[in-house]
């Protein structure tokens, strides 16, 4: 099955389901589907975190293969360390993702690429993932403001904020880190989100 008709075909079967369970339980519909929804866009996201068939923009070398799984204990005791110091209940066991870093709410795990392990310096990669965890200290808040596009912006400048508090880094050390993630993986975010990022963390250039 080709990847793009995957969500539309688990849309269909949520609302589909959505509709039968208002016919059962007599509960207005459009309440057990906008449920369903957020529900199907969680497992969205948990899927995109870990898709084999998802791909980095730049391909990794069996070296780097290898080098990111050498790294993977580093990391792991990295995230252990960086949930202490922001007071994070204990995380599940971070696994590898197809491509970038990401934190999810209903597993409670953080999820990291091999192309980061393998190409990013330890001070990068320790805010990247100090960053998630920032997400982690508000696990649920995380996972209502990831359904809702105006409550992203500020759920991630308040993962920032975390970041450079619990590892002692500075605003620009942050701009580097994300600089350094786009580099590794080929990948460009949202200019006006990363500007409005940087601008909360007072950069202005």
């Amino acid at each position: 099955m080709k990847p793009a008709l995957r969500p539309l075909l688990l849309g269909l079967a949520v609302a589909g389901f959505g509709l039968w369970a208002s016919r059962v339980t007599g509960a207005p519909g459009f309440q057990l589907v906008g449920l369903l929804v957020m529900v199907l866009i969680s497992l969205a996201s948990i899927w995109r975190a870990v898709d084999p068939d998802r791909t980095p923009g730049s391909p990794l070398t069996a070296a780097e293969i290898a080098a990111a799984e050498r790294r993977l204990p580093w990391v792991r005791q990295t995230v252990d360390e960086l949930a202490l110091a922001a007071s994070v209940s204990r995380l599940r066991r971070t696994e590898f993702a197809s491509s970038g870093a990401r934190y999810e709410s209903v597993l409670h795990r953080i999820f990291v690429s091999r192309a980061l392990c393998a190409r990013l310096d330890d001070a990068a990669l320790r805010l990247i993932l100090a960053h998630e965890v920032g997400h982690a200290k508000r696990r649920w808040q995380c996972w209502i403001a990831s359904h809702y596009e105006a409550w992203r912006l500020q759920e991630e400048v308040l993962a920032d904020a975390t970041a450079l508090d619990i590892t002692g880094a500075t605003s620009q050390d942050w701009s580097n880190a994300l600089a350094s993630s786009a580099r590794a993986e080929d990948a460009t975010g949202d200019p006006n989100e990363l500007a409005r990022r940087r601008a909360a963390l007072g950069l202005f250039n």
